[in-house]
């Protein structure tokens, strides 16, 4: 998964690095903050005020595809 945020200094060329990973039979999400009606957010978007926000859409991503964690099970 590439998560962009729309104001990162990476905004420009993420999809190339979507691209380069699609080319070499990865399967990728490439999920866009804006378009989940998210703006303003940079490279460092896990210090910013809605980080909640952010993590929670990471956590979902993980859910469905990874799976939910085990309980007393604890992430390395």
């Amino acid at each position: 998964m590439i998560l962009r945020a729309p104001a990162s200094f990476y905004t420009g060329y993420n999809h190339c690095n979507v691209q380069y990973l699609e080319q070499a039979g990865v399967e990728i999400d490439h999920i866009l903050l804006d378009e989940l009606g998210i703006h303003g957010n940079g490279h460092m978007m896990m210090f910013e005020e809605n980080s909640d926000e952010i993590t929670g859409i990471i956590l979902e991503w993980i859910e469905e595809n990874v799976g939910p964690m085990e309980a007393g099970v604890e992430a390395n």
